[in-house]
């Protein structure tokens, strides 16, 4: 085989690479626009779904300050159950000398709606 033979046929294999790829690339790009078109609709519906995310979320915290203004409001107005203790004091006087007899406790709750009786 000679310099010449050599050189050609180099030369044919590196333009049939050359065209190869060239045609590659133009089958590729086909292929990139779709992948890209696929690519451009999932990003469009996953901003939907996060609009819609944000705005479910803005009405949750909306009803969270809602309930938690109507909780204030009704605790502040809820008026607090008064029980008043009375405690008899007399002791007999035979009790306060000795220290082994313990006190008699006596305590009754009165409560605010009967009022001491």
């Amino acid at each position: 085989m000679t310099r010449e033979l050599l050189a050609a046929v180099v030369m044919v294999w590196l333009t049939g690479a050359l065209v190869g790829w060239c045609v590659g690339w133009a089958a590729r790009g086909e292929q990139n626009r779709a992948w890209h078109a696929g690519l451009r609709h999932q990003l469009q519906d996953a901003r939907d779904e996060l609009e819609q995310l944000h705005g479910e979320l803005a009405d949750a915290l909306d009803a969270l300050d809602q309930a938690q203004q109507w909780r204030a409001a009704h605790v502040s107005a809820r008026v607090p159950t008064v029980v008043q203790v009375s405690c008899a004091t007399a002791m007999p006087p035979t009790v306060i000398g000795n220290p082994l007899v313990l006190p008699p406790v006596c305590a009754r709750p009165v409560l605010p709606a009967q009022g001491d009786q």
